[in-house]
C-alpha cells in the first residue's frame, strides 16, 4: 500500500471539505452533538478547543492497539483506546512503522523495572483506568522516531465503527492535547476501501 500517496488524497478530500463545515457538522466531529459520552471532558480546556483543532487540524494516521470496554452496554456507546502516532514525515510516509511500536509495547516486560520512566510507559500501557496526551514513547520503542501514546475515547456518534490497527485523526498539538478521531463522512473512497478491507472491527 502506497500510505504516503493514500494520506495526500485523503487530506486533499478533507480540505475541500473543511471550509463548507457548518456549527452542527463541527460539534459532531467534535463529538458534542448527541450519544452517550458527549459530555466526557466537558470540564476541560481540550473540550472547548475542539472545533477550533478541527479547523486548524492535520489529518494523520493513528495505530490502535488496545481498548478497555468495561461496562458491556455501555461500551458499545463509548470506551477508550489506545494509539500511537507521530508526526514524523517518515511515520507518515511509512505507518507500518506504529503497529512496530505497538509490537514492541506489546512485548515488553516492565513489570519489575526500576527505572520511573519505564515503570509510568508500563502503567499507560496496561493499567485499563490509565488516561495520557502525546506521551513521547522512549527508546528503544520507539524504532528510532518521535512516537506518541494518547489514550482516546472513541464514541459510536461520532464514528460507528472502528478497527484495531490504522485509523485517521485529526491532531494540532499547539491548539490542544486533544487527537480526534476523523467520522467516516469525510473519509476519501481511496481510504475506505482500503479501511473496510483490513483490521479487525469492534
Amino acid at each position: 500500500m502506497d500510505f504516503k500517496t493514500l494520506l495526500v488524497k485523503q487530506t486533499e478530500f478533507w480540505e475541500k471539505k473543511l471550509p463548507s463545515l457548518n456549527k452542527d457538522e463541527l460539534r459532531h466531529i467534535a463529538s458534542k452533538d448527541k450519544g452517550k459520552g458527549r459530555f466526557i471532558g466537558l470540564f476541560t480546556v481540550d473540550y472547548f478547543k475542539r472545533e477550533k483543532l478541527i479547523k486548524k487540524a492535520d489529518i494523520l494516521y493513528g495505530y490502535i492497539f488496545r481498548n478497555y470496554m468495561q461496562n458491556p452496554n455501555e461500551s458499545k456507546e463509548f470506551h477508550p483506546v489506545w494509539v500511537l502516532f507521530s508526526p514524523s514525515r517518515k511515520v507518515k510516509d511509512n505507518p507500518e512503522i506504529l503497529e512496530k511500536v505497538a509490537l514492541n509495547l506489546l512485548k515488553a516486560d516492565l513489570k519489575e523495572t526500576k527505572d520511573k520512566k519505564l515503570k509510568q510507559l508500563n502503567y499507560l500501557i496496561t493499567s485499563d483506568w490509565a488516561e495520557c496526551s502525546y506521551y513521547e514513547i522512549p527508546s528503544p520503542y520507539n524504532e528510532g522516531e518521535l512516537v506518541y501514546l494518547s489514550i482516546v475515547c472513541w464514541r459510536r456518534a461520532t464514528l460507528p465503527e472502528y478497527k484495531l490497527g490504522l485509523n485517521l485523526f485529526l491532531s494540532y498539538q499547539g491548539i490542544s492535547n486533544e487527537i480526534l478521531f476523523l467520522p467516516n463522512e469525510y473519509w476519501c473512497e481511496e481510504w475506505r476501501n482500503y479501511y473496510l478491507s483490513n483490521g479487525v472491527t469492534n
